[in-house]
């Protein structure tokens, strides 16, 4: 007796194998292109921000109010990188996650067809792969292009707080700006090790 549910046809399981690679292959694609989306943006609206804020100086009245205005924005820019940065993160472990479940449908296939000497054609097998974590990697610039924006913009929070009580905060400023930075790159690669 036929179960009800099956259809008529009868299922291969190299089809089904076949649709996961597929289906994978566009996963891992997809997550390199949400990378580059989601650090345009953060650069782009950034960006921005310095650009009103340039174009506009000469109508702004400079006071104290404006100028925490200003500090709650850029700390608010350096909490938005902060999160940037985390997407990052997530998106290179989907991406290895991806990959190591493509590298299992890799591994069937050469088990078992290996007359056919599959594992000389895959450049990555899970003892290939690359690191997570990977300096120099397209991830890893955009993190880090991320996190330079994020020292800047805290950075930029303290010296306007300054400018707000008229205490020039610049050297402690910088200082803040590159311990954040490298802080953010430390988070980055512990999250990936």
């Amino acid at each position: 007796m036929q179960n009800s549910h099956m259809p008529n046809e009868t299922l291969s399981a190299n089809d089904l194998l076949l649709a996961e690679q597929t289906y994978l292959a566009q996963v891992a694609f997809q997550t390199n292109e949400d990378r580059s989306r989601v650090s345009t943006f953060y650069v782009a609206s950034v960006g921005s921000l310095i650009l009103a804020i340039t174009s506009a100086q000469t109508q702004l009245v400079q006071s104290g109010p404006i100028y925490w205005g200003f500090v709650i924005l850029f700390l608010a820019l350096s909490l938005s990188g902060l999160l940037v940065l985390l997407q990052l993160v997530r998106l290179r472990q989907a991406w290895f996650e991806t990959v190591l479940a493509m590298n299992q449908i890799k591994d069937y296939y050469t088990q078992y067809l290996p007359e056919e000497a599959l594992d000389t054609a895959f450049m990555w097998t899970n003892a290939s792969l690359p690191a997570k974590f990977k300096p120099w990697s397209i991830s890893f610039l955009l993190t880090l292009q991320v996190a330079i924006i994020g020292g800047v913009t805290l950075g930029a929070a303290l010296v306007f707080a300054g400018s707000a009580t008229g205490i020039s905060l610049w050297p402690p400023a910088i200082l803040l700006g590159l311990l954040y930075m490298v802080l953010q790159l430390l988070l980055y690669r512990r999250l990936l090790r």
